[in-house]
């Protein structure tokens, strides 16, 4: 009688202290950047960034750059991201952002003429993929970079934005360069 009481106080020792351990002490690194495909995403990029870890984080800085034609530089138009109307920029575990760009001039023909020219579209389209950049702090004090291409732009000569294609829907950011 003593010992099945010894080992059932045993068994649930052992089961309280895994389960602060799980609760508590155990840390998850998930953090995603997903792509929101709505109408209005070709004039307004839209994407979520989700925090699927167990501890918050702070996001430093977003911002979207298109990729030039041979792949080894990036612009970065004048732009303004919007979060979800707040201006805290700390996404607590579990918590989800909706981030909208926006961009605050014009795309001029220099800038359209550094995308990759698409020789099956006439008048001729140049296409450039869209990367969101995210920069974050973890609570242990790391601070992390990725990038996500989630779109691919095709401008005119005078760089009018002309085609729009959706690419990868979610990124997780912890396993992206």
């Amino acid at each position: 009688m003593e010992l099945a009481a010894i080992l059932i106080s045993a068994l649930a020792l052992s089961l309280s202290v895994f389960t602060f351990y799980w609760t508590s002490i155990r840390e998850v690194k998930k953090f995603y950047l997903i792509r929101v495909d709505r109408m209005a995403a070709m004039l307004t990029p839209e994407f979520a960034l989700v925090n699927g870890g167990s501890k918050d984080i702070l996001i430093t800085a977003i911002e979207c750059g298109f990729d030039n034609k041979d792949k080894n530089g990036c612009s970065y138009p004048a732009q303004r991201i919007e979060i979800d109307e707040s201006d805290s920029r700390l996404l607590p575990a579990g918590k989800a952002f909706h981030c909208k760009v926006r961009f605050l001039e014009p795309f001029t023909s220099s800038f359209a003429l550094e995308g990759e020219k698409d020789a099956r579209m006439v008048p001729p389209v140049y296409q450039m993929e869209m990367r969101v950049d995210v920069t974050w702090i973890e609570q242990n004090g790391v601070s992390r970079k990725a990038s996500a291409i989630i779109s691919k732009y095709g401008f005119s000569e005078d760089g009018h934005i002309t085609m729009h294609t959706p690419m990868v829907i979610k990124h997780d950011l912890y396993k992206t360069p």
